[in-house]
């Protein structure tokens, strides 16, 4: 006795290939740009938490205290905005984090989709005035530069050491 087995023809089974092929090739750009707007969202919000963070604790405790560029999550560097920052009390005014030096913050950031920036007038950090708040002589622009630029912003801390939100199509 014969017995017929029912399965997939060839062709039924390229069909389907397609139909993933073409439903995956919609998704895949629609799921990015979700990623880019989540990354957009996340670093906004963590780097306007520190600017009020260090301005509350040099209000509050009376101490010096610094935001800068970490890619350790420990100490000062140049130029790594994009992997993250610590917020940290400076004791000696340097502002570089010693080893007596207590941290109040520290972020990753790992942006993957684009560019964070600070911009000032010949500083790479930001030191608010104890007691104060008051940004020392480092008010400027903390930049995004997104892939898309419909995803970049800018953060604009003033010299009272307020900051805003601006959306800029200035990134190069």
């Amino acid at each position: 006795m014969l017995k017929f087995y029912r399965g997939f023809t060839l062709v039924e089974c390229l069909v389907t290939i397609v139909v993933i092929a073409i439903l995956v090739a919609v998704a895949i750009p629609s799921f990015q740009r979700d990623l880019m707007k989540k990354e957009m969202q996340s670093s906004q919000i963590k780097v306007q938490r520190a600017l009020q963070l260090a301005r509350q604790h040099a209000m509050s405790q009376a101490n010096h205290v610094v935001i800068c560029n970490s890619h350790n999550g420990t100490l000062c560097s140049s130029n790594h905005w994009t992997q993250g920052f610590i917020v940290f009390v400076d004791i000696n005014k340097n502002r570089q984090r010693e080893s007596n030096e207590s941290l109040i913050l520290g972020e990753a950031l790992n942006l993957k989709y684009g560019q964070l920036s600070w911009g000032s007038l010949n500083r790479d950090n930001l030191s608010f005035l104890p007691r104060t708040g008051l940004p020392l002589g480092s008010n400027g622009t903390f930049s995004y530069c997104a892939q898309n630029t419909q995803f970049s912003y800018s953060i604009v801390v003033s010299h009272m050491g307020h900051s805003r939100i601006d959306q800029t199509q200035n990134c190069s």
